[in-house]
């Protein structure tokens, strides 16, 4: 059977979001952080918030 090349795929969920202008500092820090890693993407809950 011939090898195969398997790639991998590293996806993060950010926790508790900042309110105000703090949050969109925190999102253009977090893209940043995920261009200059491994990061492949950062996925976000259809849920905007929870009870």
């Amino acid at each position: 059977m011939p090898l195969m090349e398997i790639k991998y795929r590293i996806g993060i969920m950010p926790g508790p979001w900042p309110a105000g202008p703090a949050g969109a500092s925190f999102l253009w820090e977090l893209t940043d952080l995920c261009e200059r890693s491994a990061i492949d993407s950062i996925w976000f809950s259809e849920r905007l918030s929870s009870p």
